[in-house]
């Protein structure tokens, strides 16, 4: 091809990637964390080192179960193995991540690293602001495998399949039902709880 995108041009180029991130300021990053106090050893480490991490979450969201009679009001990790931090790439950044246990990349090297939309990562980080308990029908309406959109939420308009359902007890016998299901995100299968309600069957052709 005669021309190219500069991302194109430094494939291969280790130093021309890196100086590609860092030209993109500070930015948002998905990386592998698997619980809060990894990503809290990861700020301490990054004050420790002198390395300027902006901003880093974990995506939760509120979520109400009953249990023995008593409404429970929780927040509860959405995206099992994520966290975002909004740091300015550097090689320093990327040994850290890489260092400290429960923490890590999800691409192979610096090469496969890309940004995160800054819409995108503040969506799911404002999750955890706002309760949103509805209340979901006794039957359930899906089946595993079955191909679902999504209709509201940081994932309006993903489409992706039914993994399988978790039935949150109510006092009452009936379910507070989320699904699993199986989207695309950042080029990669992840598995989201979406509610019931924020379901709807995706077309099929005629």
């Amino acid at each position: 091809m005669k021309y190219r995108s500069y991302v194109q041009k430094v494939e291969g180029n280790v130093d021309g990637k890196l100086e590609y991130l860092r030209n993109q300021g500070p930015s948002w990053y998905a990386i592998v964390c698997y619980d809060d106090r990894a990503l809290e050893n990861l700020r301490k480490k990054a004050i420790i080192q002198d390395i300027p991490l902006e901003d880093q979450f974990i995506p939760k969201e509120w979520r109400e179960t009953y249990k023995h009679g008593k409404v429970q009001v929780k927040l509860v990790n959405t995206m099992p193995g994520y966290a975002f931090i909004k740091t300015t790439f550097s090689t320093e950044i990327f040994h850290l991540v890489s260092e400290i246990r429960g923490c890590g990349w999800h691409e192979q090297g610096i090469m496969q690293i890309q940004t995160v939309p800054d819409e995108d990562a503040e969506r799911l980080k404002n999750m955890a602001d706002k309760e949103s308990l509805v209340e979901m029908p006794e039957e359930p309406r899906f089946e595993p495998g079955e191909e679902v959109k999504i209709l509201s939420g940081p994932f309006k308009r993903f489409e992706g399949k039914i993994d399988s359902s978790d039935n949150y007890l109510k006092e009452s016998g009936s379910g507070l039902r989320l699904y699993k299901v199986n989207v695309q995100i950042f080029g990669r299968d992840t598995i989201v709880e979406i509610k019931e309600n924020l379901l709807k069957p995706v077309e099929t052709p005629e």
